[in-house]
Protein backbone atom coordinates (compact mmCIF):
# COMPACT_ATOMS: atom_id res chain seq x y z
CA UNK A 1 0.00 0.00 0.00
CA UNK A 2 1.39 3.41 -0.98
CA UNK A 3 0.54 6.22 1.39
CA UNK A 4 1.61 9.87 1.13
CA UNK A 5 1.36 12.09 4.17
CA UNK A 6 3.14 15.14 5.57
CA UNK A 7 6.04 14.99 3.16
CA UNK A 8 6.55 11.25 3.67
CA UNK A 9 6.18 8.74 0.83
CA UNK A 10 5.26 5.51 2.62
CA UNK A 11 5.02 2.02 1.17
CA UNK A 12 3.79 -0.59 3.66
CA UNK A 13 3.42 -4.37 3.59
CA UNK A 14 2.13 -6.40 6.51
CA UNK A 15 0.48 -9.71 7.37
CA UNK A 16 0.45 -10.48 11.08
CA UNK A 17 2.90 -13.26 11.90
CA UNK A 18 4.24 -13.47 8.32
CA UNK A 19 5.98 -10.23 7.40
CA UNK A 20 5.97 -6.51 8.04
CA UNK A 21 7.96 -3.79 6.31
CA UNK A 22 7.40 -0.05 6.08
CA UNK A 23 9.41 1.97 3.56
CA UNK A 24 9.73 5.75 3.67
CA UNK A 25 11.13 6.07 0.23
CA UNK A 26 11.98 9.75 0.02
CA UNK A 27 14.27 9.29 3.05
CA UNK A 28 15.67 5.95 1.86
CA UNK A 29 14.69 4.36 5.15
CA UNK A 30 12.70 1.35 6.30
CA UNK A 31 11.13 0.39 9.58
CA UNK A 32 11.25 -3.39 9.97
CA UNK A 33 12.09 -5.78 7.17
CA UNK A 34 10.26 -9.06 7.60
CA UNK A 35 10.40 -9.24 3.81
CA UNK A 36 12.84 -7.46 1.52
CA UNK A 37 11.22 -6.12 -1.62
CA UNK A 38 13.21 -4.71 -4.54
CA UNK A 39 12.25 -1.20 -3.39
CA UNK A 40 13.54 -1.97 0.12
CA UNK A 41 17.03 -2.66 -1.20
CA UNK A 42 17.36 1.05 -1.99
CA UNK A 43 16.86 1.95 1.70
CA UNK A 44 20.23 2.54 3.36
CA UNK A 45 18.75 2.95 6.87
CA UNK A 46 16.61 0.30 8.56
CA UNK A 47 15.04 0.74 12.00
CA UNK A 48 13.95 -2.51 13.68
CA UNK A 49 11.17 -2.54 16.26
CA UNK A 50 11.96 -6.01 17.58
CA UNK A 51 13.68 -9.23 16.61
CA UNK A 52 10.78 -11.52 15.64
CA UNK A 53 11.41 -13.10 12.24
CA UNK A 54 8.33 -11.55 10.61
CA UNK A 55 9.90 -8.13 11.29
CA UNK A 56 13.58 -8.92 10.68
CA UNK A 57 14.00 -11.93 8.37
CA UNK A 58 14.49 -9.85 5.19
CA UNK A 59 17.68 -8.25 6.49
CA UNK A 60 19.96 -10.93 5.03
CA UNK A 61 18.72 -10.36 1.49
CA UNK A 62 18.89 -6.62 2.06
CA UNK A 63 22.50 -6.59 3.24
CA UNK A 64 23.70 -9.15 0.69
CA UNK A 65 21.92 -7.46 -2.23
CA UNK A 66 23.38 -4.06 -1.44
CA UNK A 67 26.86 -5.57 -1.39
CA UNK A 68 26.28 -7.42 -4.67
CA UNK A 69 24.99 -4.20 -6.30
CA UNK A 70 27.99 -2.19 -5.02
CA UNK A 71 25.77 0.07 -2.93
CA UNK A 72 26.90 1.79 0.27
CA UNK A 73 26.79 -0.40 3.40
CA UNK A 74 23.45 -0.01 5.19
CA UNK A 75 22.96 1.09 8.77
CA UNK A 76 20.72 -1.03 11.00
CA UNK A 77 19.18 0.58 14.11
CA UNK A 78 17.68 -1.61 16.84
CA UNK A 79 17.12 -1.97 20.55
CA UNK A 80 20.36 -2.27 22.50
CA UNK A 81 19.21 -5.67 23.82
CA UNK A 82 19.39 -7.15 20.30
CA UNK A 83 22.66 -5.84 18.88
CA UNK A 84 24.95 -8.59 20.23
CA UNK A 85 22.83 -11.47 18.89
CA UNK A 86 22.33 -9.61 15.60
CA UNK A 87 26.08 -9.17 15.14
CA UNK A 88 26.66 -12.86 15.88
CA UNK A 89 23.99 -13.80 13.33
CA UNK A 90 25.76 -11.70 10.71
CA UNK A 91 29.04 -13.49 11.42
CA UNK A 92 27.43 -16.83 10.56
CA UNK A 93 25.63 -15.50 7.48
CA UNK A 94 28.89 -14.07 6.17
CA UNK A 95 30.34 -17.58 6.44
CA UNK A 96 27.32 -19.10 4.70
CA UNK A 97 27.18 -16.40 2.01
CA UNK A 98 30.95 -16.30 1.44
CA UNK A 99 30.88 -12.51 1.43
CA UNK A 100 31.66 -9.58 3.67
CA UNK A 101 28.09 -8.23 3.92
CA UNK A 102 29.31 -4.87 5.27
CA UNK A 103 26.93 -2.88 7.45
CA UNK A 104 26.81 -0.70 10.54
CA UNK A 105 24.78 -1.75 13.58
CA UNK A 106 23.60 1.03 15.91
CA UNK A 107 21.93 0.49 19.28
CA UNK A 108 19.01 2.78 20.12
CA UNK A 109 17.14 2.97 23.38
CA UNK A 110 13.77 4.65 24.02
CA UNK A 111 14.27 8.40 24.19
CA UNK A 112 17.24 8.47 21.82
CA UNK A 113 17.08 10.29 18.49
CA UNK A 114 19.05 10.25 15.25
CA UNK A 115 19.05 12.73 12.39
CA UNK A 116 18.22 11.20 9.00
CA UNK A 117 18.05 14.53 7.13
CA UNK A 118 18.82 18.15 7.99
CA UNK A 119 15.08 18.63 8.57
CA UNK A 120 14.07 15.22 9.99
CA UNK A 121 14.74 13.23 13.18
CA UNK A 122 13.80 9.69 14.19
CA UNK A 123 13.36 8.96 17.90
CA UNK A 124 12.65 5.66 19.62
CA UNK A 125 9.93 5.00 22.20
CA UNK A 126 8.97 1.92 24.22
CA UNK A 127 6.19 -0.32 22.89
CA UNK A 128 4.44 -3.09 24.83
CA UNK A 129 4.97 -6.52 23.28
CA UNK A 130 5.84 -9.97 24.61
CA UNK A 131 9.51 -9.35 23.72
CA UNK A 132 11.43 -6.06 23.97
CA UNK A 133 10.01 -3.74 21.31
CA UNK A 134 10.29 -0.09 20.42
CA UNK A 135 8.47 2.17 17.99
CA UNK A 136 9.76 5.17 16.07
CA UNK A 137 8.60 8.79 15.83
CA UNK A 138 9.50 10.93 12.82
CA UNK A 139 9.69 14.64 13.54
CA UNK A 140 10.25 17.54 11.17
CA UNK A 141 12.51 20.39 12.26
CA UNK A 142 11.00 23.77 11.38
CA UNK A 143 12.41 27.25 11.82
CA UNK A 144 10.15 29.79 13.50
CA UNK A 145 10.63 33.52 14.05
CA UNK A 146 11.14 34.18 17.74
CA UNK A 147 8.24 35.90 19.51
CA UNK A 148 10.39 38.95 20.37
CA UNK A 149 10.82 39.79 16.69
CA UNK A 150 7.30 39.24 15.41
CA UNK A 151 5.81 42.36 13.90
CA UNK A 152 9.18 43.77 12.83
CA UNK A 153 9.83 44.61 9.20
CA UNK A 154 12.16 42.51 7.07
CA UNK A 155 14.72 45.32 7.14
CA UNK A 156 14.64 45.46 10.93
CA UNK A 157 15.05 41.69 11.19
CA UNK A 158 17.91 41.80 8.68
CA UNK A 159 19.66 44.47 10.76
CA UNK A 160 19.33 42.32 13.90
CA UNK A 161 20.79 39.33 12.04
CA UNK A 162 23.79 41.42 10.94
CA UNK A 163 24.54 42.08 14.60
CA UNK A 164 24.91 38.31 15.07
CA UNK A 165 21.71 37.79 17.01
CA UNK A 166 19.69 34.65 16.23
CA UNK A 167 16.17 35.61 15.18
CA UNK A 168 14.71 32.15 14.66
CA UNK A 169 14.24 29.11 16.86
CA UNK A 170 13.98 25.50 15.69
CA UNK A 171 11.05 23.41 16.83
CA UNK A 172 10.48 19.72 16.28
CA UNK A 173 7.01 18.84 14.93
CA UNK A 174 5.88 15.21 15.40
CA UNK A 175 4.61 14.09 12.00
CA UNK A 176 4.35 10.29 11.98
CA UNK A 177 4.87 7.37 14.34
CA UNK A 178 4.88 3.59 14.00
CA UNK A 179 4.42 1.52 17.13
CA UNK A 180 5.59 -1.89 15.94
CA UNK A 181 3.82 -4.84 17.57
CA UNK A 182 2.21 -3.62 20.78
CA UNK A 183 -0.83 -3.58 22.99
CA UNK A 184 -2.83 -0.35 23.11
CA UNK A 185 -0.95 0.54 26.31
CA UNK A 186 1.69 2.10 24.05
CA UNK A 187 -0.60 5.15 23.66
CA UNK A 188 -0.84 5.84 27.39
CA UNK A 189 2.85 5.08 27.93
CA UNK A 190 3.75 7.61 25.20
CA UNK A 191 1.03 10.32 25.17
CA UNK A 192 2.64 12.09 22.19
CA UNK A 193 1.34 9.22 20.04
CA UNK A 194 -2.24 10.28 20.78
CA UNK A 195 -1.60 13.57 18.96
CA UNK A 196 0.99 12.76 16.30
CA UNK A 197 -0.43 13.72 12.91
CA UNK A 198 -0.12 10.23 11.37
CA UNK A 199 -0.26 7.20 13.66
CA UNK A 200 0.64 3.81 12.21
CA UNK A 201 -0.42 1.15 14.67
CA UNK A 202 -1.27 -2.52 14.58
CA UNK A 203 -4.73 -4.05 14.64
CA UNK A 204 -4.22 -7.80 14.55
CA UNK A 205 -7.63 -9.27 15.46
CA UNK A 206 -11.10 -8.02 14.48
CA UNK A 207 -13.52 -10.69 15.72
CA UNK A 208 -14.03 -13.36 18.36
CA UNK A 209 -11.86 -15.98 16.64
CA UNK A 210 -9.19 -14.70 19.02
CA UNK A 211 -10.24 -13.07 22.28
CA UNK A 212 -9.01 -9.66 23.40
CA UNK A 213 -7.44 -11.36 26.44
CA UNK A 214 -5.44 -13.71 24.22
CA UNK A 215 -4.41 -10.80 21.98
CA UNK A 216 -3.14 -8.86 24.97
CA UNK A 217 -1.28 -11.89 26.32
CA UNK A 218 0.66 -12.13 23.06
CA UNK A 219 1.27 -8.37 22.87
CA UNK A 220 -1.24 -7.45 20.16
CA UNK A 221 -4.29 -5.21 19.69
CA UNK A 222 -7.85 -6.50 19.35
CA UNK A 223 -10.68 -4.43 17.88
CA UNK A 224 -12.34 -4.43 21.30
CA UNK A 225 -9.35 -2.51 22.70
CA UNK A 226 -9.78 0.29 20.18
CA UNK A 227 -13.55 0.33 20.70
CA UNK A 228 -13.07 0.72 24.46
CA UNK A 229 -10.50 3.55 24.19
CA UNK A 230 -11.55 5.57 21.14
CA UNK A 231 -10.72 8.81 22.94
CA UNK A 232 -7.00 8.02 22.75
CA UNK A 233 -6.98 8.60 18.98
CA UNK A 234 -6.73 12.37 18.45
CA UNK A 235 -4.64 11.98 15.28
CA UNK A 236 -5.37 13.52 11.88
CA UNK A 237 -4.84 10.14 10.19
CA UNK A 238 -4.52 6.58 11.51
CA UNK A 239 -3.20 3.65 9.50
CA UNK A 240 -4.15 0.26 10.98
CA UNK A 241 -1.94 -2.63 9.88
CA UNK A 242 -0.64 -6.10 10.86
CA UNK A 243 -4.00 -7.80 10.31
CA UNK A 244 -3.97 -11.51 11.08
CA UNK A 245 -4.10 -13.74 7.99
CA UNK A 246 -7.49 -14.86 9.41
CA UNK A 247 -9.01 -11.55 8.30
CA UNK A 248 -9.15 -9.72 5.00
CA UNK A 249 -9.26 -5.94 4.68
CA UNK A 250 -12.98 -5.77 3.93
CA UNK A 251 -13.85 -7.84 7.01
CA UNK A 252 -11.75 -5.47 9.11
CA UNK A 253 -13.45 -2.40 7.62
CA UNK A 254 -16.92 -3.89 8.16
CA UNK A 255 -16.19 -4.62 11.81
CA UNK A 256 -14.59 -1.22 12.41
CA UNK A 257 -17.57 0.57 10.84
CA UNK A 258 -19.92 -1.35 13.13
CA UNK A 259 -17.99 -0.63 16.31
CA UNK A 260 -16.30 2.76 16.00
CA UNK A 261 -17.71 6.32 15.93
CA UNK A 262 -18.01 7.93 12.49
CA UNK A 263 -15.57 10.71 13.35
CA UNK A 264 -12.86 8.18 14.18
CA UNK A 265 -13.60 6.03 11.13
CA UNK A 266 -13.30 9.09 8.88
CA UNK A 267 -9.64 9.30 9.93
CA UNK A 268 -8.80 5.59 9.62
CA UNK A 269 -7.20 3.65 6.77
CA UNK A 270 -6.62 -0.11 6.87
CA UNK A 271 -3.65 -1.78 5.23
CA UNK A 272 -4.63 -4.85 3.22
CA UNK A 273 -2.90 -8.08 4.12
CA UNK A 274 -2.79 -10.25 1.02
CA UNK A 275 -0.42 -13.08 1.90
CA UNK A 276 2.34 -14.24 -0.42
CA UNK A 277 1.90 -17.69 1.08
CA UNK A 278 -0.81 -19.89 -0.50
CA UNK A 279 -2.76 -22.21 1.76
CA UNK A 280 -4.94 -25.02 0.43
CA UNK A 281 -8.50 -24.63 1.70
CA UNK A 282 -8.50 -28.23 2.90
CA UNK A 283 -5.69 -27.37 5.29
CA UNK A 284 -7.52 -24.49 6.95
Amino acid sequence: MKYNYGGLNIDALSVGGQYTSILIQNHRMAIDMGICSDAAIRCDKVFFTHAHADHMAGVIRHCSSREMMHMAPPTYYMGAENTDAFEKMLVQWRRLNHSKMPCKVVAMTPGESVSIHPKWNVSAFRSVHRVPCQGYLLSEKRKKLKEAFKGLSSNEISAIRKKGEEVVSVESIPIAAYTGDSTLDVLTLNPILQRVKLLIIELTFVNDAVSSESARKHGHIHIEDIEADCQLFQNERILLMHLSARHDRQTALDELNKRLPKDLMSRIDVLGNRSIFKTDKAEK
